[in-house]
C-alpha cells in the first residue's frame, strides 16, 4: 500500500502541493493585473478586472495603512486588502511560525524552484556561504526592515495623512509594476544575478534581503509551534537535517529551533532517517503530525481572507476611473513614493479632495511650524504646501 501525502513520512509532501497552488493563485493574479495594465494603455477597461488580492505583494503599504489606523483612532485609507493580508499573514507567523515563506509566498516557491533546478546542475550538491559571509549578509534584511520602520513610523499624523491619500500611495501598485515590467539596465543584470545566484544558493533572497521576512521571522520566535530534536533518538550523527535545511540551521546541534530563520518547511522532518528524533511540537510538549502544520496554514490563511470578505476589506478605494485618468502620468515625479511630505499635482484633479480634506498642518523641522486652515481648496491647500517648502529653504 503506498504511502498518502498525509503520513508522517513525508510531510512535506502536502505543503509542496499547497505551496505550486499558491504559486498558480499569485501567477493567476499577475496574469490579471497584467490585462489590467495593458487596457489601461489602451484607455480602455471595460473587459479588464484589477485583482484587489495583488494587494497581498505590497506589505509595505498595509504597514502605513496600519500606522494611519493606529493614529487616526480607528479610520481606514486607501489600501485595504494590503493591510488585510499584513495582518492575515502577520497573525499566522506569530501561530506557526513563518510558515507564509514555505506554503504560500510565490517568492519563496520561485527560489525554491530555482535552487531544485541547481540542484540537478550540480548533482545534487548545495553551496553554503562561510559563517564570516552568511552572519552579516543575514543583516542586511533586517538592516532594511529597519530603516523603513523608521523612516515610516517617524512620519507626524499630519504627513502620513496626506501620504495615505497621496496620488503616489494611492496607484503605487501600478507603479511598481510598470517599474517591473519596463526595467532599466541595471534592474535586469541584477535580477538576472539574483535568479543565476540562487541556482546554487538556497533561497538567496529570502535569506539575505526580504525585509518582509524579516518582519515575519522575528514575529515567528514567540510562535508556540516549533521543530524540537530528541537527542536520546538523535544518535547516529549523520546531520542530514542540516543538510536539506534551506535557512542553513544547525538543526542538528539544537533541541528546539527557535530560530527566525525557520520557516517550517519541513523538510528537515522527511530527510531524518530516525523516527522521532525531530518532530513538530507545541510548547515542547504535544506532538503534531506535519501535515496538521499544513492544514492549519490553508486554515488560518482562509479565516483571515473571509472576515476580510465579510468586513469589506478585500478591495481598494481607488477607482478604476482614476487609474485610467493618471495612467498617462504614472512615469512622473507625482507617484514617486516618499517617507515625507509627498509631492502634490500641480493642477486639480477630480480624485485629490479627499487628499486635501485631509490637510490641517505640517511639522518640517524642530522650531518651524507651519498651521494651514482646514480646506478642501486645492489652491489654497497647494500654495500653503509651497509656502511651507519656502520656508523649509530659508
Amino acid at each position: 500500500m503506498k504511502d498518502s501525502v498525509l503520513t508522517r513520512g513525508k510531510p512535506s509532501r502536502l505543503r509542496l502541493i499547497v505551496q505550486l497552488i499558491s504559486a498558480l493563485f499569485w501567477l493567476g493574479l499577475i496574469v490579471l493585473y497584467t490585462l489590467f495594465a495593458v487596457s489601461l494603455e489602451g484607455g480602455t477597461v471595460e473587459e479588464a478586472v484589477r485583482p484587489t488580492a495583488i494587494e497581498g505583494l505590497t506589505p509595505h503599504l498595509g504597514y502605513l495603512e496600519l500606522l494611519y489606523a493606529v493614529r487616526v483612532g480607528g479610520g481606514y485609507g486607501i489600501h485595504l486588502a494590503a493591510l488585510g493580508f499584513l495582518v492575515t499573514f502577520f497573525a499566522l507567523s506569530l501561530i506557526i511560525k513563518k510558515s507564509f515563506c514555505s506554503h504560500l509566498c510565490p517568492l519563496g516557491t520561485l527560489f525554491d524552484g530555482l535552487h531544485w533546478l541547481g540542484k540537478k546542475i550540480t548533482r545534487g550538491k548545495s553551496l553554503r556561504l562561510p559563517a564570516i559571509l552568511d552572519g552579516p549578509l543575514r543583516l542586511v534584511k533586517y538592516a532594511l526592515l529597519g530603516v523603513f520602520l523608521l523612516q515610516t513610523t517617524a512620519l507626524t499624523s499630519e504627513v502620513l495623512r496626506l501620504q495615505i491619500f497621496s496620488p503616489a500611495a494611492k496607484l503605487h501598485d501600478l507603479v511598481l509594476f510598470n517599474f517591473l515590467a519596463n526595467p532599466a539596465a541595471w534592474l535586469i543584470y541584477a535580477l538576472v544575478s539574483l535568479l543565476v545566484a540562487s541556482l546554487f544558493l538556497p533561497r538567496l533572497f529570502c535569506r539575505y534581503l526580504c525585509p518582509y521576512g524579516a518582519l515575519l521571522g522575528l514575529a515567528s520566535t514567540i510562535s508556540p509551534v516549533k521543530v524540537v530534536r530528541d537527542p536520546s533518538r538523535c544518535s547516529i550523527s549523520c546531520h542530514d537535517c542540516e543538510g536539506s535545511c534551506p535557512a542553513g540551521i544547525d538543526v542538528h546541534n539544537a533541541e528546539t529551533i527557535s530560530s527566525d530563520q525557520c520557516n517550517l518547511c519541513l523538510r528537515c522532518l522527511d530527510s531524518c532517517p530516525v523516527p522521532g528524533a525531530l518532530a513538530v511540537k507545541v510548547v515542547g510538549k504535544r506532538t503534531l503530525p506535519g501535515w496538521l502544520v499544513t492544514v492549519a496554514v490553508v486554515a488560518i490563511t482562509g479565516i483571515g481572507v473571509l472576515l476580510m470578505l465579510g468586513s469589506g476589506s478585500l478591495r481598494n478605494r481607488v477607482p478604476t476611473e482614476e487609474y485610467l485618468e493618471r495612467y498617462s502620468q504614472i512615469d512622473t515625479h507625482l507617484y514617486y513614493l516618499q517617507f515625507d511630505l509627498p509631492t502634490l499635482p500641480s493642477q486639480p484633479s477630480s480624485y485629490d479632495g479627499e487628499l486635501f480634506s485631509q490637510l490641517r498642518s505640517y511639522n518640517s523641522k524642530p522650531r518651524k511650524q507651519l498651521e494651514l486652515i482646514p480646506t478642501s481648496n486645492f489652491e489654497l491647500g497647494a500654495a500653503a504646501e509651497g509656502l511651507s517648502g519656502g520656508l523649509l529653504g530659508e
